[in-house]
């Protein structure tokens, strides 16, 4: 896993719906079901390649952890990163000098899934409306504020939610 902040536009309501129950259940058997009935829309997470029909061959999907993260990608497109890179670290701690609360909007939040956090549509424009309302009072610091909240635009533009690689 590579050390820099990664966040991809996840459509939460399609995964809550269909991937967090089997999941939640751990259930490899619907797992495996799940990733040949969507396989023609899967990703392989590391490169962005549509699997092959004989994805079960693969030794990176091996487990019910690699297989998990694999269907993940039918809820967000691993090659359209939006985070906020080696950046990171200047925006989260610059953040927290100005909104303790802040260190969420970089990394983190309610639902914790493979390799990464999940952050719903409605947590992300949460976060846009204290990042804008922190932006207008104190605009020394769009250095800071801006990439964090380009990057939670692109969310809020589809109303979906965000899947962060930290």
């Amino acid at each position: 896993m590579s050390n820099l902040h990664k966040a991809f536009v996840f459509d939460e309501a399609a995964f809550r719906r269909d991937l967090a129950p089997i999941l939640d259940r751990h259930d490899d058997t619907a797992l495996e079901h799940f990733i040949s009935d969507h396989r023609a829309q899967l990703r392989n997470p590391r490169n962005g390649v549509h699997i092959e029909s004989d994805w079960r061959d693969d030794a990176a999907f091996d487990g019910f952890g690699r297989r998990a993260t694999l269907a993940l990608t039918a809820y967000y497109d691993p090659t359209a990163n939006i985070g906020l890179g080696s950046a990171a670290s200047k925006c989260r701690f610059g953040l927290i000098d100005l909104y303790p609360e802040s260190r969420v909007f970089v990394g983190g939040g309610a639902l914790g899934v493979p390799d990464g956090y999940f952050q719903s549509a409605s947590y992300v424009a949460e976060s846009v409306a204290i990042l804008e309302n922190l932006r207008a009072q104190l605009p020394l610091k769009a250095e800071i504020i801006d990439p964090v909240l380009i990057m939670l635009h692109a969310a809020t533009a589809e109303n979906k939610g965000l899947y962060l690689l930290l």
